[in-house]
């Protein structure tokens, strides 16, 4: 990662019907990094993990959300005490477009 933080891939959801992916990442050190520390993580992310995913047989999805989590998570149930953060991407000719949460 272009910050330097460790982390470790929790899952892949699909949501079909929205043409969506989530990946979601678990990095320990996330709180002390801060968003402006992994904001240029997100993007080198969907480039190196969820394009390759997408053209590997999954070329239905046209958004993916990169998610980091300061500990693994249930999805949609709320957490306070870890920290998180998301993006939001299209992927349009095999580039991740930002479109921010």
């Amino acid at each position: 990662m272009p910050s330097g933080i460790v982390l470790s891939l929790q899952d892949v959801l699909i949501e079909e019907d929205a043409h969506l992916a989530r990946f979601r990442y678990v990095a320990p050190d996330l709180e002390s990094f801060g968003f402006a520390g992994v904001e240029n993580d997100f993007p080198d992310l969907c480039a190196k993990q969820a394009v390759p995913w997408v053209r590997e047989g999954h070329d239905a999805i046209r958004r993916v959300v990169i998610s980091m989590a300061s500990a693994p998570v249930e999805f949609g149930v709320a957490s306070p005490d870890v920290t998180q953060f998301f993006e939001m991407f299209r992927i349009e000719d095999s580039a991740c477009i930002w479109e921010g949460l």
